[in-house]
């Protein structure tokens, strides 16, 4: 996974020198790309730049679907078909968001973003520690 999601990120040129990021590292950095992508693009919609709104919408898009494709369901079923059920919901919200202008649906999206990037954040501390 580490080659194929390095691979990923470098294509959404969200960052670079990840090479010796953990998996759990390089997806906080993916649900950070995404959410910095939503937040740009609420910016560019506030200054009336569609166009770059809905690209920036599309490369969220684009990196949650990726999230969405790496899940492990072997691992943890229950948890991996909610957080499928959760990503889900948030490509079919962004894509409404992008259709209606909606800024409030696209700041949802941003919130449910942190709470799993906050979530990852203390798998990480736990494994530091553990």
């Amino acid at each position: 996974m580490n080659k194929s999601a390095l691979n990923y990120y470098g294509t959404t040129n969200l960052h670079s020198g990840l090479m010796d990021a953990t998996p759990e590292k390089l997806i906080k950095l993916l649900l950070d790309g995404s959410c910095s992508r939503i937040n740009n693009a609420i910016a560019a919609l506030r200054e009336g730049e569609i166009a770059k709104k809905g690209e920036l919408i599309g490369k969220a898009i684009s990196i949650i679907a990726y999230l969405k494709s790496i899940l492990d369901e072997s691992a943890a079923p229950e948890f991996t078909g909610n957080l499928w059920n959760l990503y889900s919901y948030m490509e079919s919200t962004l894509l409404s968001a992008n259709i209606s202008n909606d800024e409030e649906k696209l700041r949802e999206v941003v919130e449910l973003l942190n709470e799993v990037r906050a979530g990852w954040g203390e798998m990480i501390k736990a494994g530091a520690r553990g």
